[in-house]
């Protein structure tokens, strides 16, 4: 899931959900 694409996270939630991927 790239969600991290689909939308900005302004804070480093990318640590805790492996969406980064």
């Amino acid at each position: 899931m790239k969600l991290a694409k689909n939308f900005p996270i302004p804070f480093p939630v990318a640590k805790f959900l492996p969406f980064t991927e």
